[in-house]
């Protein structure tokens, strides 16, 4: 209230016009639906951001639509950082997030020059219930705000050829409804036809919320073949095997890379963040707030940052995640002096559907039993559609009925035949056509749109070794890039260890003195030898060795073995082994490298028995090891 009072005292010294607002007490507190109250666009919606900078706190105002350039801000701005401020400082302003007015606080402003063009700016009064609306060129009178270009607007794109990185948190039971597809699974879709899309099952972020076994493990089971379903449904063969398809709990760097991570960022940052800010805007105590939940921005910039992510696929409301993963590299880069981590960028589609459960009240979810499924038999999902709230005051077919706010024309929208829809909306205004008649035509609508997708799903659950050869290729090739960035980041804080690895290098060469003075052996001790064909299913470069590769060998019989080979001299590198057969030796005695016992060995053509060979294997100058395949050959074939 207080707020609200120096508001209109300032706006009535400057004499301005202006109008206050009342808002309803039910209006979800997003930008949006405030844009939708007031019948506006986001562009003249203001959206505050308030800064803590080395000269102070600092208030941004930019339209609703654009996005805030932070190097221009600076520029602008006159300073070096840029952080979000916190709770007890916006307290202190007497204001709080999502209640910052873009006039009244004592602090500085800064306008973004779109906002003078709008015409009318659109925002908080003061207090929750209060919106206000003024001309937007009076804005610099009102706040004493300097203006500049430092907002850009996300302009629709196609994007081709870059990485993405996304995740699906199994939090809830798994079973995917219109709403997941519309929302998300939609959008990813189209970005995994054109770019390289990394596609996580965020196992490790779900043990925030649910600490039951049989619970996650059930929630896992059911959201996997549900995702792969829908992917496999909407994309050809060929778009979807370039998807890395993994679960992060099967990559260990993950959380070695929030590790690392932790020791650059600030307290301060993470208090910041919007899911724990929520936490404690909810009445609950701050030391009942689990860690991970708080150092779940952390774990999320791990996950981004691992695989040198180009762009994030996320809503309007989640862009704190990103910026803060980049605030987290950009200290990292900056502290080691190294450019190890990659700055993502956020990607928010603008044409991303958020539509309300069959109720026509609240979003749609299974717990609120306003869904209709994808998955489920033919009869449920017809169940659910003819529950589908419509026009509560049209009484008989023949009534004239409305369309807005009709759920089943909504969904119509999105997966309707658009001249059928058109046509099916005349008449259902008109009185021609009954709610039966549109409702059954949702439903056909919708078992033609999902009809590959509920085939694939079928497939899966009968066939669950196929699921299990997605995730387990999905996870050597996250683990071939996630190794090489952990590997990178060690060296740069002086976790890697040089001098070990010549250490090796002095035992090696001293064991292969001592074979060669007796280098005969017998039949029967030959016989001992056991050879077989094996699979590398991981491979990475050994930490603290300038030579050793790690692989991890299937030898058949659901065994594997840790092998080490020291070849990178030679220029081979993990992606040379990964995914491709070979012979082993599988019975030598344990030899330890490093930290770690190999438990085989791999085998190869000496060079030096023919002609000089390059990389190719072509006749050349540079000399290495040529590995014998084994492609083709049974995994666990014993040779003799």
């Amino acid at each position: 209230m207080q707020l609200t009072g120096t508001i209109e005292k300032i706006l009535k010294e400057k004499k301005v016009e202006y109008t206050f607002i009342p808002l309803p007490a039910d209006l979800p507190f997003d930008v949006s639906s405030h844009a939708k109250f007031h019948r506006i666009g986001l562009s003249q919606a203001m959206v505050t951001i308030l800064y803590k900078t080395e000269k102070g706190i600092i208030a941004a105002v930019k339209c609703a639509d654009t996005q805030i350039d932070q190097v221009k801000l600076k520029a602008l701005a006159g300073v070096k950082t840029l952080v979000f401020a916190s709770k007890e400082e916006l307290n202190a302003l007497g204001t709080e997030t999502g209640l910052v007015p873009y006039l009244g606080l004592e602090t500085a402003y800064f306008i973004d020059a779109k906002v003078l063009t709008i015409g009318k700016a659109y925002g908080i009064g003061g207090q929750l219930l209060l919106g206000m609306s003024m001309n937007a060129v009076d804005m610099p009178k009102v706040n004493g705000g300097t203006v500049g270009e430092f907002a850009y607007t996300e302009v629709k794109r196609d994007v081709k050829g870059k990485r993405f990185l996304s995740g699906i948190t199994p939090s809830g039971d798994g079973a995917l409804h219109i709403g997941n597809y519309l929302g998300a699974v939609k959008q990813f879709i189209s970005l995994a036809k054109m770019n390289q899309c990394f596609l996580m099952v965020a196992d490790l972020h779900a043990l925030t919320t649910v600490q039951n076994k049989k619970q996650l493990a059930g929630n896992i089971e059911a959201l996997v073949p549900n995702e792969l379903a829908l992917l496999r449904g909407f994309l050809t063969e060929q778009e979807f095997n370039k998807i890395v398809f993994f679960r992060q709990s099967q990559v260990p760097m993950h959380t070695e890379c929030q590790s690392i991570l932790n020791n650059v960022t600030p307290l301060g940052l993470l208090k910041r963040a919007h899911a724990y800010k929520d936490k404690l805007s909810k009445d609950v105590m701050e030391d009942d707030i689990n860690v991970g939940l708080f150092s779940y921005p952390m774990l999320m910039a791990a996950d981004i940052l691992l695989y040198q992510s180009d762009l994030v696929p996320v809503g309007k409301d989640q862009k704190q995640h990103i910026e803060i993963t980049r605030d987290i590299a950009e200290r990292f880069n900056k502290i080691y002096k190294k450019n190890v981590f990659k700055l993502p960028e956020p990607y928010i589609p603008e044409d991303v559907a958020s539509v309300l459960g069959t109720d026509g009240k609240r979003k749609m979810s299974k717990s609120l039993g306003n869904i209709i499924s994808i998955f489920e038999s033919e009869e449920t999902i017809k169940k659910q559609v003819m529950g589908c709230y419509t026009d509560p005051e049209r009484k008989h077919a023949t009534d004239p009925g409305h369309v807005e706010g009709n759920m089943v024309f909504t969904y119509l929208d999105f997966f309707g035949e658009p001249e059928e829809v058109t046509s099916l909306k005349k008449r259902y205004e008109k009185g021609t056509v009954s709610d039966i008649e549109v409702k059954e035509y949702l439903f056909i609508c919708l078992m033609k749109t999902f009809k590959n997708a509920r085939e694939e799903y079928e497939k899966l659950k009968s066939n669950p070794s196929i699921v299990e050869e997605i995730l387990k290729r999905g996870r050597e090739k996250a683990l071939v890039v996630a190794s090489k960035t952990m590997n990178d980041a060690k060296e740069a804080v002086g976790l890697g260890n040089s001098y070990q690895s010549s250490a090796i290098s002095r035992q090696s060469s001293a064991e292969s003195r001592e074979l060669n003075a007796d280098s005969l052996i017998t039949i029967n001790e030959f016989a001992k030898v056991k050879l077989k064909v094996g699979k590398v299913v991981e491979a990475s470069n050994k930490e603290g060795s300038e030579k050793l590769i790690r692989l991890v060998v299937d030898i058949g019989e659901k065994e594997t073995r840790v092998v080490f080979t020291g070849v990178r001299g030679y220029g081979y590198t993990p992606e040379d082994f990964l995914g491709k057969q070979f012979f082993f030796v599988t019975n030598l005695a344990p030899r330890k490298m490093l930290d770690e016992e190999s438990q085989g060995m791999i085998l190869a053509i000496d060079p030096s028995a023919g002609p000089p060979r390059d990389a190719s294997g072509q006749a050349g100058q540079v000399q290495k090891p040529l590995f014998i395949s084994a492609e083709s050959m049974p995994i666990g074939a014993a040779i003799r």
